[in-house]
């Protein structure tokens, strides 16, 4: 037996997720084994065991990837609208536009692996909605728009992307995205409205 530490290195992992969210997204969760993602990454199975100790940990370490590009996306977003009212339309707005863009590859996939990683999903969104809140919560105190900046970011957050889930979540794949952003364009408008009486 060998003694040598193994040394994981960055372009292993990016492999890996890769793998991970490429055959996700075309076979669903309960289709895919650690097997499959190992051999499309081009690592033998015991390499992806080192880096990821289940499937569902290979699912999540994706997501978390994804869930830190879309992060610093809202931060390029929020840079490039220095006036605080506008920052805030602009956040709110591209939380919905990344949602769709990132959603439109699933298909039927996508209720699967929502029920399959259901507790660690719900804990990772969660924190992904803190993140995303304090963004907007900046703009909201510096707009002046609220006393309470902090719970208010993370209501306009959610009401935002309700058009997306109230009654499409499922069938995503079946609905016209422009449609889905037609409506929460006016949601967001209709929100700011209130927020600036």
């Amino acid at each position: 037996m060998s003694n040598r530490l193994q040394v994981k290195t960055p372009e292993v992992t990016e492999a890996l997720l890769a793998a991970t969210g490429e055959l996700l997204q075309r076979f669903g969760y309960s289709k895919v084994s650690v097997e499959e993602i190992a051999q499309q990454a081009g690592v033998s199975r015991a390499t992806a065991y080192l880096y990821y100790k289940n499937k569902e940990a290979l699912a999540m370490g994706w997501l978390e990837e994804r869930g830190a590009q879309r992060l610093a996306e809202l931060r390029e977003v929020a840079a490039r609208h220095p006036e605080p009212r506008e920052r805030v339309r602009a956040l709110l707005r591209a939380r919905v536009h990344l949602s769709l863009d990132r959603l439109k590859n699933w298909g039927e996939h996508l209720d699967e692996l929502l029920h399959a990683l259901k507790t660690p999903l719900r804990r990772w969104r969660e924190h992904m909605l803190e993140q995303e809140s304090e963004l907007v919560a900046v703009a909201l105190e510096q707009a002046d728009w609220s006393s309470q900046p902090q719970s208010d970011a993370r209501l306009l957050c959610l009401a935002a992307q309700g058009p997306m889930f109230a009654p499409y979540l499922g069938a995503l794949h079946e609905v016209d995205p422009d449609l889905i952003r037609a409506q929460a364009e006016r949601l967001i408008e209709w929100l700011l409205r209130g927020l600036a009486r």
